[in-house]
């Protein structure tokens, strides 16, 4: 996972027991040791499962102007991804 391997590049190895986490709104491919940090995996899945409710899976934050619902599903004006709700 380039993300892994852009973060232990940055600031070592990842410490035993964690993994790289995203910052939050960051897009899941950004490989920036910036947007990097090691935490647990339940840390990791929460901050996943609060992200989801405020960004697509591409990152756009999610706004009455560029998202709308539409038969049980989200869709960004953007990126056009969509996800269920």
């Amino acid at each position: 996972m380039a993300h892994v391997v852009a973060y232990e590049q940055a600031h070592g190895p990842v410490p035993v027991g964690r993994e790289v986490m995203h910052a939050r709104g960051c897009r899941r491919d950004c490989i920036n040791p910036e947007h990097l940090s090691a935490g647990t995996h339940a840390e990791n899945m929460a901050q996943i499962k609060e992200d989801r409710k405020q960004f697509c899976a591409a990152g756009h934050e999610r706004t009455p102007s560029n998202h709308y619902k539409f038969r049980g599903v989200v869709v960004c004006r953007i990126c056009k991804t969509k996800e269920e709700v």
